[in-house]
């Protein structure tokens, strides 16, 4: 492809996303044609873990600015972080759409009778005293909304249940929905009716984590991400050394270790080797994340993954591993599940275990005891050289132990349960019956050139239901992380991702039309017109040009996938728009 329509590919492509960044800006400040959004009173209990019944009532939250109701937190965690989110949340959008905040109280004292007006958040004394029965909440981000006589109870699985909750109940009060930074709607109105509730809903995965520059860069980010309903790294990842995702070498640094300990590294350098030194090594890492759990109290993900790229040691005893288990995942699961053992050991001692446990050493250096019996799970990579799973494995693994498959080389122009990533879809299923938990590194970002689209989003929806039927806890799905690079449509796929990450069986084209006739504003229409038809084109390319939808694949940015004809079809189509 000449340089002229390389420019133009670039062009055309990147403006697809970052119109709407243009478009709309003071959505906070101004909620627009949302203003006359009908409120949200809907009846859906098909699925008991996504079961919405809000209805009409007599009650009103704000009457013509002024209200009575009172959010309550729980005592003993006031301060605790989302809880403090939840009530920053709450009157922030308040605040925006009624102009008016709610006081905050704690529970101590507080009677609960017919006549309370209160906003519950949490395992409040006032939960305790209307006698609910809170059928258990399997995720620490589900959440149960409840209404009795005049009040309303948020309950989480977690405290970041009840922060989750909080935006639900935003939503059907206000209209409130997140689709960026800068795109926030909400209905404005000085009076505002307090429906009846009973809503229960259990993402369909534990962990969704969105690699997209809006949700993961700072505070911001992180703001996003809860407000759509996925996770930070800071809800669940600990970070060793700000590495979040290949941590090997920031658990044994070559620069520390490697002129002492050389037989701790390939010989290329570029990965650790994890057989010929396994109590040498397993100790450094294990001190190492120990360290780190002390200074991050609620991580619930520790990672052991190699380095990136392809390159694994070939010494004779990783070679042995390979030759007995028929992969070069065999050392490293071992590895891993040495580790694990350990940490469970020390999380888990008897404050004045000998060897020293969790909580002691949380008293050392803090002053105070820390929680006891804490649980982690402990996460490898089945990446590039250890995406193939072992066989015949006769070596403990612990319970903890889970692999992130990351299979980055699969045709993602379709879901993983398709003919075309049958060979992909037998290394999860045999590495099912070796760990007992699954995770899912997905893609959605061609890796050489992030201009050149992936097939995503018309796949994905399969691929995360199979990845529920096969019990995966966690997905991250990778797009434009690195930078605010709006290409490809991100910002619609991140908020599809999202969705379809709490509930798999989500309306997927219900979900497309909600964020584009809200980003895009009096562009929608033009838009929706481009995505379509450059969704229909994909296709064409995956299934009558066999173009790969594999993110490493260079050609798949050739004049044969990208003609002059549709390149100025889609320049134009811009202009419109």
């Amino acid at each position: 492809m000449n340089s002229l329509f390389k420019k133009i590919l670039a062009l055309a492509l990147s403006v697809i996303t970052c119109f709407g960044i243009v478009a709309c800006t003071e959505s906070e400040q101004n909620s627009g044609a949302n203003d006359k959004k009908e409120p949200t009173v809907e009846v859906n209990t098909t699925d008991p873990n996504h079961s919405t019944v809000v209805k009409d009532s007599d009650n009103y939250l704000f009457v013509n600015g002024n209200s009575d109701y009172k959010i309550v937190v729980p005592s003993s965690q006031k301060d605790e972080k989302y809880i403090a989110e939840a009530v920053k949340e709450l009157n922030y959008f308040f605040g925006m759409s009624v102009g008016t905040t709610l006081s905050v109280v704690v529970d101590g004292g507080l009677k609960f009778d017919e006549d309370s007006k209160y906003i519950s958040l949490g395992n409040t004394t006032i939960l305790s005293q209307i006698n609910y029965n809170v059928e258990p909440i399997s995720s620490t981000d589900g959440y149960e909304i409840i209404s009795k006589n005049k009040s309303v109870f948020i309950i989480g699985g977690g405290t970041s249940g009840v922060m989750y909750g909080v935006y639900k109940f935003l939503y059907h009060e206000i209209g409130f929905e997140a689709f960026a930074q800068d795109e926030i709607v909400f209905r404005t109105d000085k009076t505002v009716k307090l429906y009846e509730y009973d809503v229960r809903e259990i993402p369909d995965i534990d962990v969704r984590h969105l690699f997209t520059a809006e949700y993961t860069r700072g505070t911001a980010g992180l703001e996003l991400a809860h407000r759509v309903g996925v996770n930070g790294y800071e809800d669940y990842m600990l970070a060793i050394e700000g590495e979040m995702n290949h941590t090997s070498f920031a658990l044994a640094p070559p620069s520390q270790y490697m002129e002492e300990h050389n037989n701790w590294y390939a010989s290329s350098g570029a990965q650790l080797c994890y057989s010929r030194d396994i109590p040498g090594l397993s100790k450094v890492v294990t001190d190492k994340i120990k360290e780190e759990l002390l200074r991050d109290t609620t991580a619930k993900i520790v990672n052991i993954t190699h380095e990136d790229g392809s390159d694994w040691c070939n010494c004779s005893s990783c070679n042995e591993f390979k030759v007995k288990y028929s992969a070069n995942s065999a050392v490293m699961l071992n590895f891993v599940s040495v580790c694990a053992k350990e940490l469970n050991r020390w999380l888990a001692a008897p404050v004045g275990d000998v060897n020293g446990s969790y909580t002691d050493a949380f008293m050392e250096k803090y002053g105070y005891q820390g929680p006891t019996n804490r649980k982690v799970q402990v996460m490898m990579f089945a990446y590039t050289s250890t995406l193939a799973p072992p066989t015949n494995v006769d070596f403990p693994v612990e319970d903890n132990v889970a692999v992130q498959w990351a299979p980055i080389s699969a045709n993602w122009n379709y879901a993983m349960n398709h003919q075309a990533n049958v060979s992909f879809q037998s290394t999860i299923e045999t590495w099912k019956k070796v760990v007992k938990n699954i995770m899912f590194w997905s893609y959605s970002v061609q890796e050489v050139s992030s201009y050149i689209p992936i097939n995503t989003l018309n796949a994905i929806q399969e691929s995360y239901q199979y990845m529920k039927s096969i019990n995966t806890t966690y997905i991250f799905q990778e797009s434009t992380g690195a930078a605010y690079k709006m290409v490809d449509w991100t910002m619609l796929k991140s908020y599809v991702f999202a969705k379809l990450m709490w509930n798999v069986n989500d309306n997927v084209p219900a979900l497309i039309d909600n964020f584009v006739y809200n980003y895009y504003g009096p562009a929608a229409e033009a838009m929706k017109a481009i995505f379509e038809d450059e969704q229909d084109y994909q296709v064409y390319c995956a299934d009558i040009l066999n173009r790969s939808g594999y993110g490493g694949m260079e050609t798949q940015g050739s004049a044969a996938f990208w003609p002059q004809a549709v390149l100025l079809k889609y320049t134009d189509m811009l202009d419109d728009a």
